[in-house]
């Protein structure tokens, strides 16, 4: 495959990604979020398993406990994503939570023991102003637990990039994207069982909300994204995974009818300009490497 081949790839992939938050927020007028969770990584889960050729053969205990490891901390991310789109919606969740590419840096400069880039620093004020304006555009009352929870997922995210590049760096990350879902398949399933009455969806709606997540945002977008970013460098990748928020609020604004208002979007406009400075600046121009970068969130 080319690198042009690949980009136009990894820009399918992210389309369809951005899908989720619209049939998430559908989903949850009238389905559990753990049922949803439950149902959408199971499906993905025994399709992908289904056609890829000898996966139950390759896998060892090893991958089957680092996966397990994985999954725990991405299943927060998601209880906390749906969490926040059932409080904030599904636009200003998409944008709160793409912050978690602001604060791997840090992170990573926290765990090598070493001073953030100033560019880490001047992207991570940036942000914060873009989130304050996302936060406050309806006043003292904008503020909610919604914010909290977009937060806490882009945070857990942050761990679950930086847990996951080093699993994906000793093990095959198709067959981590595999178990993935199905660890978040069982763990949604016995959330829901617990917490909620689960069930199968009942209406036509609930079914395509149900399929789009399983079919369209995990098994394709989970699957071919790490073969679409093997092909790529890593600055072109990461500017290309900033078009999900943008994606999700045009998708969210013609089919939902949210609309995050004129201090929402120049915050939103903040947390993109955030979120393409270190990626910008990791041009071989400014750099002269090339690396891979983690699998974003699908």
């Amino acid at each position: 495959m080319t690198e042009k081949k690949a980009e136009l790839l990894m820009i399918f992939i992210i389309l369809l990604r951005s899908t989720s938050f619209v049939f998430s927020r559908l989903g949850l007028n009238s389905l559990g979020m753990f049922n949803i969770l439950a149902l959408r990584y199971l499906i993905a889960f025994f399709l992908v398993a289904a056609v890829v050729p000898g996966f139950r053969k390759k896998v060892t205990l090893r991958t089957v406990k680092k996966s397990a490891a994985v999954s725990v901390v991405y299943f927060l991310v998601m209880t906390c994503e749906m969490l926040s789109i059932r409080s904030i919606g599904a636009s200003a969740t998409c944008f709160l939570e793409n912050m978690s590419i602001v604060i791997v840096p840090f992170m990573t400069a926290f765990l090598l023991r070493r001073l953030p880039t100033a560019f880490s620093v001047a992207g991570s004020m940036i942000a914060l102003s873009g989130v304050a304006m996302i936060s406050l555009r309806d006043g003292l009352s904008g503020l909610n637990t919604g914010i909290v929870w977009s937060f806490l997922a882009a945070f857990l995210y942050a761990v679950y990039i930086t847990m996951n590049a080093k699993i994906c760096d000793e093990h095959d990350g198709l067959e981590i994207g595999i178990l993935l879902n199905g660890f978040l398949g069982v763990f949604g399933l016995m959330a829901s069982f617990l917490f909620e009455s689960p069930r199968l969806p009942a209406t036509s709606l609930e079914w395509i909300c149900i399929l789009g997540l399983g079919i369209l945002c995990s098994a394709l977008g989970l699957t071919l994204q790490p073969v679409a970013q093997s092909y790529m460098p890593a600055y072109r990748a990461g500017i290309l995974n900033a078009i999900t928020p943008v994606s999700a609020a045009i998708q969210n604004y013609l089919i939902l009818g949210e609309s995050l208002g004129m201090t929402g979007m120049a915050g939103s406009a903040l947390i993109m300009v955030s979120v393409l400075l270190p990626k910008i600046c990791s041009l071989p121009a400014f750099s002269g490497t090339r690396r891979l970068i983690p699998l974003p969130k699908s």
